[in-house]
């Protein structure tokens, strides 16, 4: 099925904002300003950054779209 796609401008080399149909976060807890990102391919989304092979979100709506277990 490939990758999912994280924008709907798929013709910009620019990272965008995310599409939130596809986003799904895992919470970290409260004294983090950021979540896993749990997106397969998150590198166009100007939210999204990596550590290795690690993904993080600092989406400010990132809570709404999270998943309600562990990764």
């Amino acid at each position: 099925m490939g990758n999912p796609v994280m924008t709907d401008d798929t013709f910009s080399n620019q990272r965008g904002l995310p599409n939130l149909e596809r986003c799904l976060t895992w919470h970290l807890g409260e004294t983090l300003a950021f979540s896993y990102c749990l997106v397969e391919n998150p590198d166009c989304c100007e939210h999204a950054a990596r550590l290795g092979s690690i993904g993080f979100c600092s989406h400010p709506d990132r809570r709404s779209f999270e998943k309600s277990d562990t990764p």
